[in-house]
């Protein structure tokens, strides 16, 4: 089983979670309905992206 094909999107996936974490703790917005609504409709596009 060749697991490099995951490897670029699993990166960018993490990258995303990792800034949108980053940035919502230090502007008090982690969890409000519009921060979450932003991180799933990333996470959608990203995942998108990497088929």
């Amino acid at each position: 089983m060749n697991l490099q094909p995951l490897l670029l999107p699993s990166a960018a996936i993490a990258g995303f979670v990792a800034l949108w974490y980053a940035l919502g703790s230090v502007a008090g917005i982690l969890w409000t309905p519009r921060a979450l609504l932003i991180g799933g409709l990333l996470s959608l596009a990203a995942g998108g992206a990497s088929m």
